[in-house]
């Protein structure tokens, strides 16, 4: 009974050690589980404000990607210009290209009608050398004509005298004889008129260059071959400008004018003016293109302001006047080196055509002599 009462203390004891044992797992579970818990919280917060700061860089990268997009949109329409820029600078550079082919074209042109002038001239001299001669072969048969008159006359008197001639058949001869003077005589005044009609082809160059001559007075050179005048660009523009100087604009004025009215109001003279040029020069400092650019412009700006003035009929200067640029082509030289201030001008010539004169001459001789 005694061993029976021990066993169950000792089983109610092993219970309880038991329990005790269960208890103190459950409390370290619980223990475990608010730790766990805790731990758990903590990363939770750090882990919001980690999403926190991660939202709001998100945000400051959208904010800049928006403003990156609005510098591109900015960029987009800033390149947008320039391309058509870039365009219109290309179709400028074109129609330059153009221009420069059709001046190129014209000036072909023009020297082809400077040796076709040359070569009329020539045959005008010629001409005019035949003529000559044909009017020393008529003057010496007209003398001898004259002496045959006066022959003939002595050989009626004496023939009157021997074979006793009527008057009529002296009449016949003596008219026979006087329509071969009056002939010999027109062949010469034809020849007179011809060569007035030469010489006045060839002299009216000359005559518009005495009369200019004598308008400008000796404070403008006109040169003797070609009756250009030349105006420094010194005096016309500031460096590198294409404005004429206001100081400048009463001289110009006054000197384009005369030149203008001189050629333009004669109409003797304005029948044979071809045209009339006003060039742009500059020195060979700086590229070709860019002296090119600024002589046209200077040429332009003169004919410009010449269409701005009073006292000029400006229907004639439509049809006569024009303007180019040369650039530094033709520089002037000065003991063998180039003058540079004296290259910076302005020119001003005129173009003489001999067509119309040639044409009528060339008329007026087959007219008589074909």
């Amino acid at each position: 009974m005694k061993t029976q009462e021990d066993n169950n203390q000792s089983f109610w004891i092993s219970y309880a050690d038991l329990m005790a044992g269960l208890l103190f797992v459950f409390i370290l579970l619980i223990g475990a589980i608010v730790v766990k818990y805790v731990y758990t919280q903590s990363s939770l917060s750090s882990k919001e404000q980690q999403l926190q700061q991660k939202n709001k860089a998100v945000s400051q990268i959208s904010n800049q990607l928006a403003t990156t997009k609005d510098a591109l949109k900015v960029i987009k329409i800033l390149l947008a210009q320039e391309q058509e820029k870039n365009v219109n600078a290309a179709q400028d550079i074109k129609i330059k290209t153009e221009e420069l082919i059709l001046l190129k074209d014209q000036l072909l042109n023009a020297n082809e009608d400077l040796k076709n002038q040359k070569n009329l001239a020539q045959d005008l001299n010629a001409q005019l050398i035949q003529k000559g001669e044909e009017l020393a072969q008529s003057r010496e048969d007209f003398i001898k004509s004259q002496n045959e008159l006066a022959q003939s006359q002595k050989d009626l008197n004496q023939s009157r005298y021997e074979i006793g001639l009527t008057k009529n058949e002296l009449a016949k001869i003596t008219q026979k004889l006087l329509e071969s003077a009056s002939e010999n005589q027109r062949i010469i005044e034809d020849l007179n008129i011809t060569k007035a009609r030469i010489q006045n082809l060839t002299g009216i160059r000359i005559k518009a260059i005495k009369i200019l001559k004598k308008k400008l007075g000796s404070d403008i050179a006109v040169d003797e071959k070609s009756g250009a005048i030349r105006l420094p660009s010194a005096v016309l523009f500031d460096v590198n400008s294409y404005k004429v100087k206001e100081k400048s604009k009463e001289g110009l004025r006054k000197t384009l004018t005369k030149y203008i009215n001189t050629l333009l109001e004669d109409e003797q003279i304005r029948n044979y003016i071809e045209s009339i040029v006003i060039e742009g020069y500059t020195d060979s400092q700086g590229s070709y293109l860019y002296n090119l650019q600024l002589s046209q412009k200077r040429a332009f700006s003169v004919l410009e302001f010449l269409y701005t003035q009073k006292g000029i009929n400006k229907d004639l200067l439509k049809k006569y006047l024009s303007a180019s640029g040369q650039s530094y082509n033709n520089v002037i030289l000065k003991n063998g080196k180039e003058d540079k201030e004296a290259s910076r001008r302005i020119e001003i010539k005129f173009n003489i055509s001999n067509k119309k004169a040639i044409k009528e001459i060339d008329t007026y001789l087959k007219g008589k002599y074909n």
